[in-house]
């Protein structure tokens, strides 16, 4: 039978720091609990948040944005089919309920019926700027809204309108509209 030769007496001369790399120290184990526990942390953390929950208005309830509206015709309109061609354009800002989707109209204008000729140029827009500021609920948002109504020589008439909510989070909006 062999005799059985244990790690230190092969180590010779290193034998006493291979025991001190076997022992832990005391700034290891509380290196070794910190690292443990920041991952349980994290965890904590993660599953604190739940995707349904509703975010956190800002700390005042105040909903503050600058609004525009840049409002322009799509080309010159030259050709004769346009002679008689008008539009009727209107704009709207308001705050909507977003539980039961109820608005509540903060400033409208109309531009009533006229002729696509005259409204302005493409490359010089008319813009009109907006400047809101209200206290507002969790669950209420700015919502742009403008729609415009065309009506040609034969008296044949469509619409088009657009949308859009503004996140509580940009203080600036731009709404391009092209007639």
């Amino acid at each position: 039978m062999k005799p059985t030769v244990s790690p230190q007496q092969h180590a010779g001369a290193f034998s006493d720091r291979i025991e001190s790399f076997a022992k832990p120290t005391a700034g290891a184990l509380r290196f070794g609990r910190l690292f443990l526990a920041l991952p349980l942390m994290g965890l904590t953390l993660l599953s604190a948040c739940s995707p349904d929950e509703d975010v956190a208005p800002p700390a005042n309830n105040k909903m503050e944005h600058r609004i525009e509206f840049s409002i322009a015709k799509a080309k010159e309109y030259n050709e004769i089919i346009y002679d008689d061609a008008k539009a009727e354009l209107n704009l709207t800002i308001s705050v909507e309920d977003l539980r039961n989707g109820s608005n509540t109209i903060l400033w409208d204008t109309v531009f009533s019926l006229r002729h696509l000729r005259e409204f302005p140029a493409p490359d010089a827009p008319l813009v009109i700027k907006k400047d809101i500021s209200r206290i507002a609920a969790a669950h209420e948002a700015l919502r742009l809204s403008n729609s415009t109504r065309y009506f040609d020589r034969n008296n044949t008439t469509w619409a088009a309108a657009e949308s859009e909510i503004v996140p509580r989070d940009f203080p600036r909006a731009k709404v391009e509209i092209a007639l």
